[in-house]
């Protein structure tokens, strides 16, 4: 009974590790969906003058959720509406979602020229931010995996 019990312990430990993990490279995917689209707004605004809510056709992502935010955009939400009616569901820090709001609530409500001075101040401040959470990722998954290899082989241990 004891070694059921030990192998459902593992087992659970393992999954909590796989689930921060798939949280880890969720966020990965949605910082670089949304730097990419910042990319590509600020460049079809820029060189092709197109208003905000039509910036964004033909963008892609491996992020649903960057893709579900230029869907609504797209069909007609207004572009702080739609990040508001996303940012439940997004893996991203408070400061990484502050940036894209403060962009979003500017963003084509100005002159050209200050919509891309926002879009480039945001990318900064947003690339800042990815450049160092990409640097920790790595090391919060090892973390994980070591922690839980360590809790099992504790647990093992202890029951011996």
């Amino acid at each position: 009974m004891k070694y059921i019990g030990i192998f459902l312990f593992c087992i659970a430990v393992n999954i909590l590790v796989k689930e921060k993990n798939y949280t880890v490279e969720k966020r990965q995917c949605e910082l670089s969906g949304f730097s990419a689209l910042l990319r590509h707004i600020k460049r079809e605004i820029g060189v092709f003058a197109k208003p905000v809510c039509e910036a964004l056709a033909g963008f892609s992502s491996d992020s649903q959720e960057v893709m579900s935010f230029s869907e609504k955009v797209l069909s007609g939400v207004d572009i702080s509406v739609a990040f508001s009616e996303i940012k439940a569901n997004l893996t991203l820090s408070g400061a990484e979602c502050e940036i894209l709001e403060r962009l979003f609530s500017f963003l084509g409500r100005g002159y050209l020229s200050d919509s891309i001075k926002a879009i480039e101040n945001a990318e900064s401040e947003f690339s800042e931010l990815r450049n160092k959470y990409e640097g920790e990722a790595p090391k919060k998954t090892k973390i994980y995996r070591t922690v839980s290899i360590a809790l099992c082989v504790g647990l093992i241990i202890a029951v011996i």
